[in-house]
């Protein structure tokens, strides 16, 4: 399977999920906190339970996602490039210093 993946597991959209999946499991209890009661009213259109339940679960996800993706573009992102560039200015080998003539 990791060898023969193909476009199935490996494509756009599979990658960015990696990329905000720490902002989706860390904002989903927010969501769910918060949001509970507009998703519930929502998905409460919907008929069946199980519809119902499926409904809010796609609202959970798209919401969710919404959020995360914000919160990689304004934070995640630029602190990862600021990380690194500190990184590369405290760990870097010094440079040799120019000879004066």
């Amino acid at each position: 399977l990791l060898e023969n993946a193909g476009t199935v597991f490996v494509n756009r959209v599979v990658i960015f999920i990696g990329k905000i999946s720490y902002s989706l499991y860390f904002l989903h209890f927010f969501v769910l906190r918060h949001f509970a009661e507009p998703l519930r009213a929502i998905a409460s259109v919907l008929p069946g339970a199980d519809a119902r339940f499926f409904g809010g679960f796609i609202l959970l996800v798209v919401t969710t996602s919404a959020f995360a993706t914000l919160t990689w573009l304004l934070i995640e992102r630029p602190f990862i490039h600021w990380g690194g560039v500190l990184a590369n200015r405290w760990f870097s080998p010094p440079k040799p210093a120019r000879a004066t003539a």
